[in-house]
């Protein structure tokens, strides 16, 4: 008679707290930052986005100290990146670490350039203005 009530029975109670503390304790969960990288790693070999010869990768991905499991991942060809590839990493993440009943948070940023790209990219734009300059001559 109590659950046609709409009350909930002792045995209920203690299932759905047990549930509630559960999920709790697993908000609380820390990836290990080596963990994140081989779980992108494996995850851009298998499923990359791509335009053409564009592919966007992840170079580096880290967890928040937010209350919610949020993470940031900085990678290559951001615009690449749409909301189904999110969810497939969100998808990869809930396979391999316990984050049942809790939102998880991705955040993408796009990757600083590597010093040597930066200082190749230096060196074109020089060579650019010294063609230029040298015409005007």
């Amino acid at each position: 008679d109590a659950a046609e009530d709409g009350e909930l029975s002792a045995e209920s109670f203690a299932e759905a707290l047990d549930t509630a503390m559960a999920v709790i304790e697993q908000r609380r969960t820390r990836v290990p930052t080596r963990h994140l990288h081989r779980l992108w790693h494996h995850s851009n070999l298998s499923h990359v986005p791509r335009h053409g010869k564009r592919r966007a990768k992840i170079k580096h991905a880290s967890q928040l100290k937010l209350a919610t499991p949020s993470f940031v991942l900085f990678a290559t060809n951001v615009d690449l990146i749409t909301e189904p590839y999110l969810r497939y990493l969100e998808n990869a993440l809930r396979v391999h670490f316990p984050f049942v009943g809790t939102p998880l948070r991705l955040y993408v940023r796009q990757a600083p350039l590597s010093r040597s790209l930066e200082a190749m990219r230096v060196r074109a734009g020089k060579r650019v203005q010294q063609k230029h300059t040298k015409k005007k001559q």
